[in-house]
């Protein structure tokens, strides 16, 4: 794995996921070239802690250290005095099982070093730190293995767990990030049927009530130009020109539901001429960072509210 610029942000984020957990048995495979080190051992403890232990379910994770490491030796530490930096590597194997359910993959973690540096300070190593690596990519595979299980039991309509705990996180994976939530289309599916079982069983879900409390307020604080907004002000229009094609849609959207009050095709005619709109800007036509936010958001409260609503 390459050590990228993101990865702090990717990190922050994973922190905000919630996996259902269960029973974790932890295997660390040594080879010739000696066990896992403490850092690894470390991330792995960090993803695990990160889910919600309540469940009763098993799930295995096997870190088998690689016998094909790159590693420094004396006369290539010589070397390195002309060419620098050198690059130390070790690789794992991670796999994650829960029953029938297998993500596995691979991870080099590496760090560069100049024997230059031992003049200056006693650690020469330096890079990201090896914990951080493991956690975003044992958690990523606990998550793979749980949405395997998710959609699974959707498709054949045989939950493996309660609906109250099989679907609870789908709603704080959407108060998280409303937008990605509104947009990713395997996330909207998990949602519908979320939305659905709690219907069904005429109860009300807390993380449910929080998601719709989120939407509302989004919806609520909403705002840009004069007309795209929820309650727009008649007696601002006078001072407050139209100034995009957004602001221009939503004054049409104004004006007919002004003359058909009630009349559904308004709102049709506005989620079309937004859809389009969308694409002028994802196709460059014009560019405009604020104005795509807007767009996006707008979009994402539409989507989620047809779903929630």
């Amino acid at each position: 794995m390459t050590i990228r610029s993101d990865h702090s942000y990717k990190v922050s984020q994973l922190n905000k996921s919630l996996c259902w957990g269960g029973k974790f048995n932890v295997q660390y495979v040594a080879s010739v070239n000696g066990g896992a080190s403490d850092d690894v051992k470390k991330g792995v403890n960090k993803a695990i802690a990160l889910c919600e232990n309540n469940m009763v379910d098993r799930i295995d994770i096997t870190i088998e250290r690689s016998t094909d490491d790159e590693s420094l030796n004396y006369g290539s530490f010589i070397f390195s005095l002309f060419l620098v930096p050198l690059l130390e590597s070790s690789g794992y194997q991670i796999k994650v099982v829960k029953n029938k359910f297998i993500s596995k993959g691979t991870i080099v973690l590496s760090r560069n070093i100049s024997p230059w540096y031992i003049f200056l300070i006693p650690n020469y190593f330096f890079g990201t730190s090896h914990e951080d690596l493991i956690f975003e990519e044992v958690l990523n595979h606990i998550l793979e293995v749980e949405e395997q299980e998710k959609l699974y039991a959707i498709e054949k309509n045989r939950p493996t767990v309660s609906s109250e705990k099989k679907f609870r996180n789908v709603f704080r994976e959407c108060s998280f990030d409303l937008y990605e939530c509104a947009m990713n289309e395997a996330i909207k599916h998990r949602l519908k049927i979320a939305i659905q079982i709690e219907k069904k069983d005429n109860k009300i879900i807390s993380d449910l009530a929080e998601l719709r409390e989120r939407l509302n307020t989004k919806e609520k604080n909403f705002a840009h130009g004069c007309f795209c907004r929820t309650n727009p002000d008649p007696n601002l229009f006078s001072k407050c020109p139209v100034e995009s094609d957004f602001d221009s849609i939503c004054e049409d959207n104004y004006n007919c539901n002004q003359l058909k009050p009630g009349d559904n095709s308004c709102g049709i005619t506005f989620w079309n001429q937004l859809i389009k709109l969308e694409k002028k800007l994802k196709d460059g036509k014009f560019n405009d960072y604020y104005l795509k936010e807007k767009i996006k958001e707008q979009l994402a409260i539409m989507h989620l509210k047809i779903i929630i609503n």
